[in-house]
């Protein structure tokens, strides 16, 4: 069975601070030559100790005379560490998941095999049309209806930076007041043309990004998006046929 001081350094107390919280707890209010006395440690690392404890909200200290007194709060705190950690935890898991993923995909092309990355959530499609402007290639989008409204508004600092990195990107979208309003902003952009799909064409369920060899799907299905990232010089070479021959015999 762990002591306390051992599972106070399994949620993430640094050595010292937990010897001395452990020991607050224990006796209560005590100076810091109280402390150096009890468990042995230098001023220096008692200090050191205490740094984290107030960082945390872990101990508390009053001044009487010279000397200050510290104090451990209430044990209720550690509660709030824990769920601190389990929430970096989580975010570190799905990052450590994307980043599997695209080795996975590396290793495929390495043996011939399509690359295939799948993404969640917003910060993964900021992310992923980052590529885009890393690649330095055009960019052919077809762009359906419900991603033309999420994104209504919050593209001009990606095309700012398109434009800076002179990236053309040719858009298909749908004929909507959405579609309609960024065929109408980027009128007298260089580096975007913009084709119109009539309203009588089958409209599309997601949207296709074609740059720098890759295929990215992504749908706005539910709150968040989620993205499929193809990486195959046959797949990217047919679907960049497909996009060519919609685009031709569009206005």
């Amino acid at each position: 069975m762990k002591s306390l001081y051992e599972s106070l350094v399994s949620i993430g107390f640094e050595s010292l601070a937990a010897q001395v919280y452990v020991l607050l707890v224990e006796k209560g209010e005590m100076t810091v030559s109280q402390i150096k006395k009890d468990i042995g440690l230098s001023r220096t690392s008692i200090y050191e100790a205490f740094t984290y404890l107030l960082a945390y909200d872990f101990v508390e200290y009053r001044k009487q005379g010279r000397n200050a007194l510290y104090k451990a709060n209430h044990p209720n705190k550690i509660f709030g560490s824990i769920e601190q950690k389990h929430k970096d935890f989580e975010l570190e898991e799905q990052r450590v998941k994307n980043d599997v993923k695209t080795l996975i995909g590396m290793y495929n092309l390495a043996n011939k095999k399509p690359g295939i990355r799948y993404y969640e959530g917003k910060e993964s499609f900021w992310q992923l049309y980052n590529e885009t402007l890393e690649s330095r290639d055009i960019v052919y989008t077809i762009e359906n209806e419900e991603a033309a409204i999420a994104t209504q508004g919050s593209m001009e600092h990606y095309d700012k930076d398109r434009a800076q990195k002179k990236i053309t990107q040719y858009i298909i979208v749908p004929d909507t007041p959405a579609g309609r309003a960024l065929k109408s902003r980027t009128e007298n952009d260089p580096y975007t043309q913009v084709r119109i799909l009539p309203s009588d064409k089958p409209s599309f369920k997601s949207t296709i990004d074609l740059f720098g060899g890759k295929l990215l799907i992504a749908t706005q299905r539910s709150e968040e998006p989620i993205m499929v990232v193809i990486e195959d010089p046959d797949i990217y070479q047919m679907q960049r046929q497909v996009f060519e021959m919609l685009w031709s015999s569009l206005k």
